[in-house]
């Protein structure tokens, strides 16, 4: 009895430290998916943190139960906003929601650039929408957010950063552009990867173990790792997946 108490005190603790947020809903910097969810690594294995946080917070959970969010958040890990239901349709109900309260749900902070919880995909943040038929598609943030503020996107259009910053989704920090304009400001603003601009060599061999010591533990995604060494989540993402620096 004593050992399961401490090994919940200790989990409750490493849970604790990942909290980013309070304020209603309970963010986390954890492993972010591509459905919004968030895992945590527990005794070597991933798993939901939300399912973990009710464990925690509330208890076992029955077999064949769900555990549900009455905000809909799925970052959200708010005890008093879990509860258990057996329907597995349930498990999708936040994505009744308009996809424009999606994305606003998913908003962590608006101090200049807007930044969100969600997933990155090559360095920008999309959501996850489920067809009827069970399907799923990622959609750029960026771009719902610009239609949702400025109006529909003219086909081969871009959305463009004025902040430089692609995690960013401030409708006020983005513009359309072609391809050509895209490139352009990339130049202007000497953006693109040269010499010693190649994000390869930014690192050194022993921050790359760094890096991958906390690939396996799991705890930080992509875009976490990749600012707490100055590069991009593609990056990271690169490595991860011995795209480079497969000799270390």
């Amino acid at each position: 009895m004593f050992h399961k108490l401490r090994k919940k005190t200790s989990l409750l603790e490493k849970l604790e430290s990942h909290i980013i947020a309070k304020d209603g809903c309970w963010l986390t910097d954890l492993l972010t998916l591509k459905n919004g969810h968030t895992q945590i690594n527990v005794e070597g294995k991933m798993k939901a943190t939300h399912r973990v946080a009710y464990e925690i917070y509330k208890g076992e959970i029955p077999d064949g139960m769900y555990v549900l969010r009455t905000c809909k958040n799925p970052g959200c890990i708010n005890p008093e906003h879990l509860f258990l239901d057996s329907s597995h349709t349930a498990t999708r109900e936040y994505e009744i929601k308009p996809i424009n309260e999606r994305l606003e749900s998913h908003i962590i902070t608006k101090d200049g650039c807007w930044l969100t919880n969600l997933a990155l995909s090559h360095g920008y943040p999309v959501l996850r929408k489920t067809s009827p038929g069970g399907k799923g598609k990622n959609l750029m943030a960026s771009r719902l957010m610009y239609e949702a503020h400025h109006g529909q996107i003219p086909e081969g259009m871009l959305v463009c950063h004025s902040c430089d910053n692609p995690t960013c989704v401030n409708p006020e920090h983005l513009f359309l552009g072609t391809h050509k304009d895209n490139t352009q400001d990339m130049l202007r603003k000497n953006r693109e990867a040269r010499g010693d601009k190649l994000p390869q060599t930014k690192l050194t061999s022993e921050q790359v173990k760094e890096i991958k010591l906390l690939l396996a533990e799991g705890s930080l995604n992509n875009g976490k790792i990749g600012k707490l060494f100055g590069v991009t989540s593609t990056t990271i993402w690169d490595i991860k997946n011995g795209i480079t620096w497969k000799h270390i």
